[in-house]
């Protein structure tokens, strides 16, 4: 943990440039890029991190709306770099739809 203007985004930039480059993959197929999720306990704090990545192509970011997910059930596959918030809005907590924890969201995230 890092407090407030230390850097926690450019570290977690470094660090997914390095696996991105390197098509980092459990499954050790050279051509396939890696899944990575930049998770962040508010949405805002997604929203900046989305913007600070923008080196990466555009096709491998994906911006994921927690409100849609808690809608669908499930969470997009078609990119390499995910971000999201854990936050949900106060309507989507208050709706009777099923809540993901955030060990099932990161779960169907990364597989």
């Amino acid at each position: 943990m890092l407090a407030t203007g230390t850097g926690k985004t450019f570290i977690a930039f470094q660090i997914a440039w390095k696996l991105f480059h390197s098509r980092w993959n459990l499954s050790r197929e050279a051509t396939r890029r890696p899944r990575i999720l930049f998770l962040a306990d508010r949405n805002n704090l997604a929203d900046r991190a989305y913007s600070a990545f923008t080196a990466f192509p555009e096709d491998a970011m994906v911006r994921i709306d927690p409100d849609l997910i808690q809608k669908k059930g499930e969470v997009p596959k078609n990119g390499s770099i995910f971000f999201t918030g854990t936050a949900f809005s106060r309507r989507s907590r208050s709706s009777r739809l099923p809540q993901l924890s955030t060990t099932t969201f990161i779960r169907r995230t990364i597989m």
